[in-house]
């Protein structure tokens, strides 16, 4: 490490925006208000810039599968902000696989660039429930969430996870996936 004293180093908060964009989405006009959510994001930090300089956003997708939008950055560094587009089905799996990679591989950057970081933090937007598998899903989110303190086992850089229903969501789904409970 640099001969930064760690009280000097910076800490940061990786915050992931994670949405569904099933073609229920772009019909409802869910998908519309998710796309509202980058810009207003962007605005509200250009007038915080103390929070501005602790916050890295990321946004990623889901659908059948689920990609990176936008990887971990400085959002008002970002000259575009990209636009979310309706396909597939709803993938819980997926989205929770590709997070959990995502953070890992965050989180270690950071670190390596001498930063220290806060929990990471994920709002998970969707307006239906899993076409996957509940075994499947659940796995995955699992896997996401859950730390043995005691045993050190299963994912220590797990995220706090705030789900938003969106166009009649299932509450009691959604509702599941609040962590820590």
């Amino acid at each position: 490490m640099s001969d930064v004293h760690q009280d000097d180093q910076q800490k940061l908060l990786p915050f992931y925006l994670v949405c569904d964009v099933w073609w229920s989405m772009v019909e409802s006009g869910a998908l519309d208000a998710c796309n509202q959510i980058l810009p207003s994001l962007a605005l509200a930090l250009e007038k915080d810039p103390i929070i501005c300089d602790k916050v890295r956003f990321g946004v990623i997708d889901f659908s059948d599968q689920a990609q990176v939008l936008l990887p971990l950055c400085d959002l008002l560094e970002q000259t575009t902000l990209p636009t979310l587009e309706g396909r597939g089905g709803t993938s819980f799996k997926a989205a929770f696989d590709l997070v959990r990679a995502q953070i890992e591989r965050d989180v270690n950057q950071l670190k390596a660039d001498g930063f220290m970081v806060h929990r990471p933090a994920m709002f998970f937007l969707s307006d239906g429930v899993p076409t996957d598998h509940e075994h499947e899903w659940r796995t995955a989110f699992a896997s996401l969430t859950e730390w043995d303190k005691t045993t050190q086992q299963g994912f220590r850089m797990y995220p706090n996870i705030i789900p938003f229903g969106l166009a009649g969501a299932d509450p009691q789904i959604l509702q599941q996936l609040i962590h820590p409970t």
